[in-house]
């Protein structure tokens, strides 16, 4: 692993640390469940954020649309 990654990899843990997010899911190779994003949604983001909504609106604007449908599926 080169440099690059490895300082990508310490920002994203200090980041998680930030948020009090688990690195655990975070980082592993496969794609996060509905389940995984909305804890991390209720972590990071105002109470009222819906993540169901949120995904179907990043959707509907075509912003990762691959990801919001995998975990639009997953539920």
């Amino acid at each position: 692993m080169d440099t690059f990654h490895r300082e990508k990899i310490e920002d994203i843990k200090r980041r998680n640390e930030l948020f009090s997010v688990p690195d655990d899911y975070l980082l592993k190779g496969s794609a996060p469940t509905l389940e995984e994003f909305a804890s991390l949604v209720k972590l990071i983001a105002p109470i009222d954020v819906n993540p169901l909504y949120l995904l179907k609106s990043l959707q509907m604007q075509g912003m990762y649309v691959t990801l919001c449908e995998h975990l639009l599926n997953t539920k």
